[in-house]
């Protein structure tokens, strides 16, 4: 579903924990001790995984930029909301919104909040 695509695209640290530290205390806590090696081969593949759901998180962009101007309504003053669809794969909602303002200074923020609409900040 759309929530699903927007934690894909957005949250890579889902797939796994963030740090290879935290696969021992999963491991125990869930069966047990794993060995050394079992958690080196787990950790390899949590990143094998997350390459690849990069990747096709980055193709899924790619293909959004071809295909998105084809599906583009007349622009509202306000913001415009559309129904995404690839094919007959329905992406979810997308909201273009006008840009009033950018701040003077480097603001951070998490990966997560970044090219999100943030309200009420």
């Amino acid at each position: 579903g759309d929530q699903t695509i927007r934690s894909w695209m957005n949250d890579p640290a889902r797939i796994g924990p963030q740090d290879y530290e935290d696969l021992s205390i999963i491991a125990t806590c869930a069966t047990g001790n794993l060995l050394a090696g079992e958690i080196e081969d787990i950790w390899g593949a949590v990143k094998q995984v997350r390459a690849a759901h990069m990747s096709a998180g980055m193709k899924l962009s790619k293909l959004l930029v071809e295909h998105l101007p084809g599906q583009l309504p007349d622009i509202e003053e306000e913001e415009t909301k559309i129904e995404l669809v690839l094919g007959d794969l329905q992406l979810g909602k997308v909201l273009i919104v006008q840009i009033d303002d950018i701040g003077e200074r480097f603001e951070k923020r998490a990966h997560w909040e970044v090219n999100q609409v943030l309200e009420d900040l």
